[in-house]
């Protein structure tokens, strides 16, 4: 099918149906169970500290995102208290509803046994699952930027001004849960302008979709002309990718997850990430041999993004890091899932399929299994188990106090005392080195990385350590007498 050939009308599948229904179910499993198996790590208590905090406006000109998901969260930490889990199954529920909204938006886009395996795929992918377990903004992102899409693919098949109005809140609602989820209003526009070109939508009808989803975006112009400036300025590192290695990396690291989360990658990990590039490589002959019109979509849907976030590193810091590119996951699925049933031999297929749904299945379930991230719950746990009256606890991070404390404060919150202990490293680095004989007990909680480490040694070299934990997925605790 070219791009000028109007798609054909897509016939009804019982069996297909089930079998999709079958791997919502799983993915809904995947994405709520679990939830208190990792602890909270830096960025998300990021997010409980701005949440929480007096007024969330404010806080955000030192941080550097849009505040809506802050909402979100500041009322549900009000109804349902900040426990880990409770926290958690708010945006696993939202994964939940994007994956729903995903497999209809495949129905659009894809057919036959692609569509049923790039369900399967978004709803075992690690990644995805990975992203619906983290206090932070990308499951809404996905949500938003998903319903944008199938909204606008919705609106091709037949335009009208109520799908307009969902194009409309899909890309505000996104941009406002995170900068790149902006992403998304050039990618509308994109295939809006595709479905001009093929003749599938009217001068009238593109210029509906186009502005709405421009609309979308405009709604926060008060907000950056307020405050972009103020968070361009603030203090963070921005997280850039390893240039060309990332971005051949990318589809399989939206699928499956950072190679740091589990180590060394295994032989069978290396062997279904090579099944997912290859369906990606196939995937890519097909759009050059074919030119459909859903196949420009997808594509359009995964590249553009891309090709934004180049374009914007001409002016500033490079950001490749997959969580950022949300909007471009929406498609990687399918990316894979079409390559895979373009394979010619039948066994191939087969063995490629059940290779990359394993893989993706045992990695998902290996989250499950132990913590994977900065483990600050066992930190604060031996805080607790050593604690004793007049001792000082300090986080030694190169985050402003507030962003430092925030997840020590929030694992100790049931010992009011030991809060109140907390210090700023500055601080309690001029009394140990003013008065190292002091009797004053001091507990660290170390964050390995290379911007901390001279703290670290200022500390030890003044203060003699007596207990310190193993190193726990970069958190480390001291006790200095």
């Amino acid at each position: 099918m070219s791009l000028d050939t109007p798609a054909a009308p897509r016939a009804r599948d019982p069996q297909s149906n089930s079998r999709i229904a079958l791997a919502l179910a799983l993915g809904a499993i995947l994405r709520l169970w679990g939830l208190d198996v990792h602890s909270l790590w830096f960025d998300e208590g990021c997010t409980l500290f701005v949440a929480q905090s007096d007024d969330i406006l404010a806080t955000l000109q030192r941080d550097r995102h849009p505040p809506l998901t802050y909402y979100f969260f500041r009322a549900w930490i009000e109804i349902f208290g900040e426990d880990d889990a409770r926290m958690r199954l708010l945006p696993a529920l939202v994964s939940c509803a994007a994956l729903a909204l995903f497999a209809a938006l495949c129905g659009l886009w894809s057919r036959g046994t692609a569509r049923t395996l790039a369900v399967a795929l978004c709803a075992l992918s690690p990644f995805h699952i990975w992203i619906a377990q983290e206090v932070r903004m990308y499951a809404f992102v996905e949500l938003f930027s998903v319903g944008a899409l199938l909204a606008c693919a919705s609106f091709v098949e037949r335009a009208s001004r109520p799908k307009a109005a969902l194009i409309l809140a899909g890309c505000a609602l996104s941009a406002g849960s995170h900068y790149f989820g902006g992403l998304v209003i050039p990618v509308v526009i994109a295939v809006a302008f595709m479905a001009l070109r093929s003749g599938r939508v009217s001068r009238r009808d593109f210029a509906l979709a186009a502005g709405a989803a421009l609309a979308g975006g405009a709604l926060w112009i008060p907000w950056l002309a307020g405050s972009l400036r103020n968070q361009l300025n603030a203090p963070w590192g921005f997280q850039a990718g390893d240039g060309l290695r990332s971005l051949i990396e990318l589809p399989v690291r939206q699928l499956l997850t950072e190679a740091s989360a589990f180590g060394a990658w295994s032989p069978f990990g290396y062997a279904v990430a090579a099944a997912m590039l290859l369906g990606v490589a196939s995937f890519m002959l097909r759009v050059a041999r074919r030119r459909e019109f859903s196949d420009l979509c997808i594509a359009l849907t995964f590249a553009l993004p891309i090709v934004v976030a180049l374009s914007l590193a001409l002016v500033g810091p490079a950001n490749f890091t997959p969580r950022y590119l949300m909007v471009g996951a929406a498609a990687t699925p399918m990316i894979v899932a079409i390559g895979l049933s373009e394979v010619p031999w039948r066994s191939l297929r087969v063995l490629l399929v059940a290779l990359v749904l394993s893989g993706s299945l045992a990695l998902a379930l290996v989250h499950k299994q132990a913590n994977l991230r900065q483990d600050y719950r066992s930190a604060c746990s031996d805080v607790q188990a050593n604690w004793q009256p007049g001792d000082v606890l300090v986080p030694i991070h190169a985050a402003e106090w507030g962003y430092a404390k925030a997840l020590l404060a929030h694992y100790l919150r049931g010992r009011p005392e030991i809060v109140a202990g907390l210090r700023p490293q500055e601080e309690v680095l001029g009394l140990v080195q003013s008065q190292p004989r002091k009797a004053q007990r001091v507990h660290l909680v170390h964050l390995h990385a290379g911007y901390t480490s001279a703290m670290l040694k200022a500390f030890q070299s003044s203060r003699r350590p007596v207990r310190q934990s193993e190193d726990r997925f970069r958190v480390q605790y001291f006790l200095l007498e």
